[in-house]
């Protein structure tokens, strides 16, 4: 990733600069089922970086994904104006690493199924799965469950902080449905209205 512009066409991800967005990024890691891993260029990326959503979530489909970022003190990603969702994660498996997840809204991100606000950052449905490692996951929201994140199938967290995250349903900061691994994370003012 060599750009903060949140553009799904710079899909090329080349050495020419500019050509390779994360939402482009994702697109072309999803064509196949082999694991693929997301680095973000160290030129581009070497202070403090943003990257502000303008559409809807990042959809993550296919082989195994892994998103190395450059730390939760780095880069962010912001959910943008509006209601976006940051990750659904569909029928694969996605590592996240080093960054800030922040702004994700879940209620107004119907793409995945009609009646769908669960999960303000990440949404895991069905088979797909969650590793996340020091990741920050703070100021984001949902009207159902999950502020900040939603697995239905589990997942594994570890040296990560949820906070300041809201939500209507149970889970102010997660709600799991599965098996999950939390080691040496942080859980602070996060609230819920069940």
């Amino acid at each position: 990733v060599d750009t903060t512009a949140d553009n799904g066409a710079l899909t090329a991800c080349t050495t020419a600069p500019n050509d390779c967005s994360l939402r482009g990024a994702i697109a072309t890691a999803n064509v196949t089922t082999v694991a693929d891993t997301i680095e973000f260029d160290a030129t581009v990326f070497a202070g403090t970086q943003t990257i502000t959503m303008t559409g809807d979530h990042f959809r993550v489909q296919g082989g195994p994904l892994t998103i190395n970022g450059t730390g939760a003190n780095r880069l962010t990603i912001n959910g943008g104006a509006g209601t976006n969702r940051i990750f659904y994660i569909d029928t694969s498996l996605l590592t996240l690493q080093g960054m800030t997840l922040t702004g994700g809204n879940g209620t107004g991100d119907v793409s995945p199924r009609p009646t769908s606000a669960e999960g303000g950052a990440i949404l895991s449905l069905g088979s797909g799965r969650l590793v996340a490692n020091e990741i920050n996951v703070t100021g984001n929201t949902s009207t159902s469950q999950g502020g900040g994140i939603y697995l239905s199938n589990g997942g594994r967290i570890e040296n990560s902080t949820f906070s300041q995250n809201q939500a209507s349903a149970p889970g102010g900061a997660l709600t799991e449905l599965g098996n999950s691994t939390i080691i040496n994370s942080t859980f602070t003012g996060n609230t819920s209205g069940f």
